[in-house]
This record gives structure tokens, sequence and C-alpha cells, in this order.
């Protein structure tokens, strides 16, 4: 009898497929995602994890063969001509975003390769994609290869933009894609910056503000406008001003909106086109050349040839738009009297591209701090994609010497690192606390860096584990209310976790965490967030139930002052204690207590400490 087996990374574009599939011994369905694998458990069709084909030592060549490629792929030299804008290296601006993308391409590869070797299938079903590694990955073999629908490859990170509304209490979701965001920003933009343009030719010296929520840094704002400063804003991902509330403090503080379209005239625009058409030119003699499929291999076999098209299509999309933003930068810089940048990183496609400008005009600044960091060494193996290394000259603001102490240790000099304290945060320490709601739930997906991050059993256990959480609260009659983290894309669904098992729960995205923190009793994180440190700075008791194994320390200062949960009846004991035990809760605030003052320097002043660090450049 004849062996099939069905790879499966979208039960949407496999409904047809699966509508007909009647479960045989000779039969084996096998999943590339979490979020299939749910659906087809709620459908009761039984399948196969590709994670169940891949073991520890396949977890570290992947792992380790992303991170090769991707932090070094663009240095290879004969690359490197092809892709190099007026010095600038269009390929290490997508470090970032290029990461995810390729870890799961090479998760998939690998899966693939190791279904063929250990089921040796006699027929294969699989999306265009799935058949085509198949194909490349068995040239010689005698299978058959079936492909049962085509599907668009995977993204990067940000090529698709979540926006949230709110409807009936709820916050609902809407994904357009990266080119209608822009257009949208753009014409929000353009009536921003007809109202609150600033001068091209004024005298007096700016702080420039890169993409920043101002909404965020209210008190920063008012304390910064009473300097003798400019105050600019430029958002190249996001839109300045996106609501009511946002117009009100650029008229209150002053700020000015740069809409860098502003600044490109008709000739501006004509070289523009002439440099991307140059770009368009290098990449297809880059793409007809060997040098990119001798740097995207996996063990010796050459995966390249799968992506080959789809990368070619995203470097054409982001080269082109690098190089308007490249001009129109450098149009800025000179025409406006910045004195000192402020951003809150330095490892995003657009950041890079400003901040390798500003060293080119001698403007320097700093990388702000804006959220909190795990202490773990994992974190090293990333340094390329983590804000909290200094680099292009700037300084590196942190919020406390934990922080500071880290990065010396990492060999970064005292001189790179100024310990700020949190702007964003001195209203935590300044308003009253109250308590309304039982227990607050906050989810924090995980970044896609590695095999564990994107593991589909682990996710199963988290899962699960979520929907116990909410049924021991429930049982104890708590109330409870959910805080969504305001990010792109959760692999885990938390949001679907907890609506299968309560409906009525309300779900937040942007709200004020403050407000929901200080009506909350207790603090529950889905994941390492900052909402640790914000619900330990209002004096409330922690629960974090942590998916990535490496991503904190168990000896750590985080997890000593917060209480970690690994099963639903450590989750249930613990709850139960600081519900009912005042002396254990007590205790565990008085921990949190201590962190926030061995994390946390300048309480309630940091916004003046940024002011006159900034106005002193």
């Amino acid at each position: 009898m004849s062996k099939e087996i069905i790879l499966i990374n979208d039960s949407l574009s496999a409904n047809k497929l699966l509508e007909d599939y009647k479960p045989t011994s000779n039969k084996s369905i096998i999943t590339f995602n979490f979020i299939t694998h749910v659906d087809l458990k709620k459908k009761k069709i039984p399948h196969k994890l590709v994670e169940d084909y891949l073991d520890k030592k396949d977890a570290k060549l992947i792992d380790e063969t992303t991170r090769n490629i991707v932090f070094s792929w663009y240095e290879n030299s004969e690359i490197k001509k092809l892709i190099l804008f007026k010095g600038l290296n269009l390929g290490w601006l997508l470090e970032n975003e290029l990461f995810g993308y390729i870890l799961i391409t090479l998760k998939n590869y690998l899966g693939i390769l190791r279904i063929i070797q250990i089921e040796k299938p006699d027929k294969v079903l699989g999306t265009d994609t799935f058949c085509s590694i198949t194909k490349q990955i068995i040239s010689n073999k005698n299978i058959e290869i079936v492909e049962y629908t085509k599907v668009e490859q995977d993204d990067l990170a940000f090529d698709k933009i979540d926006i949230p509304f709110n409807f009936q209490g709820n916050t609902h979701h809407v994904q357009i894609s990266r080119k209608n965001a822009l257009k949208i920003k753009e014409v929000l933009d353009g009536f921003s910056s007809l109202l609150f343009s600033p001068k091209k030719d004024s005298g007096k010296k700016s702080v420039l503000l890169i993409d920043f929520k101002i909404s965020l840094y209210q008190n920063f704002l008012k304390i910064l406008s009473k300097s003798n400063v400019n105050i600019l804003l430029l958002n190249l991902r996001k839109p300045s001003i996106s609501n009511v509330n946002d117009v009100k403090i650029v008229k209150k503080f002053g700020i000015k909106i740069i809409n860098y379209k502003n600044f490109l005239n008709e000739s501006d625009k004509d070289d523009i086109k002439n440099s991307e058409k140059q770009i368009i030119e290098k990449l297809n003699s880059l793409f007809v050349s060997e040098e990119l499929d001798n740097e995207f291999q996996i063990d010796g076999r050459n995966f390249g040839l799968i992506i080959k098209d789809h990368l070619k299509e995203i470097f054409s999309k982001r080269f082109t738009e690098a190089v308007k933003y490249y001009e129109a930068i450098d149009k800025i810089f000179k025409e406006v009297n910045v004195g000192s940048i402020l951003a809150l990183n330095d490892v995003g496609f657009e950041e890079k591209i400003i901040l390798s400008l500003s060293n080119t005009h001698n403007i320097s600044g700093h990388i702000l701090q804006h959220g909190i960091f795990t202490d773990s060494e994992y974190l090293e193996k990333f340094r390329n994609i983590i804000p909290i290394f200094p680099k292009f000259g700037f300084k590196a603001a942190v919020w406390g010497k934990v922080l500071k102490k880290y990065l010396v240790d990492k060999g970064i000099s005292e001189q790179e690192i100024s310990v700020i304290g949190s702007p964003r945060h001195d209203q935590f320490f300044q308003k009253e606390r109250n308590e309304i709601n039982d227990v607050l739930i906050c989810s924090t997906p995980q970044s896609s860096i590695d095999c564990d991050s994107i593991d589909s059993h682990a996710y199963d256990e988290a899962y699960s584990m979520i929907q116990e959480m909410i049924k021991t609260i429930n049982e104890e009659k708590y109330s409870v209310i959910v805080k969504e983290h305001p990010s792109q894309y959760d692999p885990l669904d938390v949001t679907s976790a907890i609506r299968d098992i309560d409906e009525s729960i309300r779900f937040y995205k942007n709200q004020d965490i403050l407000q929901l923190i200080k009506k909350s009793r207790i603090v529950i994180c889905i994941g390492f967030s900052t909402v640790l440190l914000e619900a330990m700075m209002l004096g409330k008791p922690t629960i974090l139930y942590q998916i990535h194994p490496n991503w904190i320390k168990n000896d750590g200062i985080v997890s000593n002052a917060t209480s970690i949960v690994k099963t639903k009846e450590e989750f249930k004991k613990m709850l139960m204690r600081l519900m009912t035990d005042e002396q254990f809760k007590i205790l565990q605030i008085e921990k949190g207590n201590d962190f926030v003052e061995r994390y946390l320097e300048n309480q309630g002043n940091a916004s003046r400490i940024l002011k006159d660090e900034l106005v002193r450049i």
C-alpha cells in the first residue's frame, strides 16, 4: 500500500482538501505552524507536527545557520558591490526583519527533509512552496508530488501592519499591507505637516525624535518644550499624529512635524527614480549570479532557490524605499539645524538609514531604552538586532545601573552609557493607587529568534496553560481583563485561547496600561514583559508564565522579584496565596519594590535628566 503525506502550513488554503479527508493508516497530515495545528485540533483531524521530526541537533543547526546568514550574507564582497548605495549597505538594513523570515524558511526546509527521510512516502501533497522544497530534496527519487494550492509566501515582520479598533468594549484588528499602510500614513502626515511644519532656516537648534509615540512621553515633552530648542518629530514607520489627543499634544508643546516628502524637489525625485532604476538593474544581476546561492545554504544544501523569487521582490521594494528615505533624510539634515537625536532603537530599517546619515552630518544623540531587558546571557547571541548595544557613536540612555553593568560587562565603555531612568514612567511615581478589578492578564508575543520561540509543542502547552488560568480565575469568581501587546502579530493567539473559555472577558490593546494596572489586584504576564516592572512600580504582586526556556535566568534579578509558574497547579496555588494570604502578598510586593529600586534610577525625575542630557549636546 502506497504511503501518502500531506504538508499543511495554512488550514484555510487546505480547506477543500481537508473536507474530503478520511484518516487511514497510509495517510499522514503534518502541520508547520501553531495556528494550523490548533485549527486541525479543534476539527478533530489527526495530525503530527513538524517538530516531531526535528531533534535538538536539528534545532541548533537551524538557529546557528539563521544567525550566520542574516548577520553576514550582505558582507559577501561580490554581493556587497551590488547592494551598496552611497556607502550604505542596503542588505544590512533588513537584519531585524529578515531574521524571522529566514528562521521559519529553514525550519520548513529541514523539516520537510527529515519528514521525507523518516516517513519515506510514495506521495507528497503540499502548497506550491512546499512542493518546490520537496522536489529539490528528492530530485532523484521516485515520489509523486502533488500541489494542492498556491499560497503567498511569508512576509517580513513589517510587510503587514496591524490596525486595532475598538468595538463594543473590545479591541479588534484588521491587517493591511505595508504599501497601503504607508499610503494612509502619508495622507495623515501631509495634513499634520501643513499645520505643524518646521522652518527650514531656523537658527535655533533642534532635538529630533525618531518614531516616537508622543502620548507616552508627555511629561518629557512638557519639560523639553521649556528649553531653548525646537522639538521635531520624524516618524517614517507610523503616523506622527493619529488621533485628536496627539494633535493637542503637538500643539501644546510646540512640536514640529517633519514630512520627508516636503524636502524633495522635482530634481530630487528624478534623481531618486534614476537611482531606483539602477538598484533594480543591480538586483537583476545579483539574482542571476550564484553568489546568493552560496550564502543561503543549510548543511551544504541550497535552500535559496526556494525563496529566490520572493527575496528579489522583497529586496526590490525595500531597497528602492531605502533610496527614497536616504535622499530625503540627507536633505533634512542639510536644511534643518538638528542638534541631537533621540531614538528608541537603532536596529530598525528606518532607524539605520537615519542614524547612518546622522554620522555623515556629525549629529550625535541617544538611544533611549524603551523596555525591560532580560539579564540572560542568551541575549548576546542576537546582539545585531537587540537595541541596547550602542552603535553609530550614539549613547545608550538606560533606565538604571543594572543594564549599565550588563553593557559594561559586554565590553561597552562607560562613556557610551548615560543612566537616565525611564521618562515615560515618571507618571507611575506621581499617581494615586486604587483597585477595582481582581486580575489583569497581559500577553507579550515571543519574538521569532530561534526554534524554541516558534515551537508548536511549547505553544500548545502555553495555550492549555492560559485556558487553565482562566478556568481557575472563573472558578474562584475573580474578575479579569486582558491587555494584549500593541505589536503586529501574536503567533500564540492568546485572544482565541481565552475566548474559547470565556467570551465575556474584555480585551484591550492600546489603552493606557497605567490605568489598567492601577485598577488591578494582581498582574499576570504571559511572556516576559515591561508590564512586570510597571506593576511593581504601582505596588502590585505579579505572576509570570514564561514560554521561552532561555529568555530569563532562573536565579536572575527578575525571577527573584516575580512569582514564576510553570504548571496549572503552581498557578492555582500562587493565585490563591496572593488573594488570601495578606502577609505573603506584602512580601511579594516588597520584592517588587526592591527590584524597582535596583532597576530604575531617577524615579519620577527621568524626564528632566534626559532633557538636560539632550540640551547639553
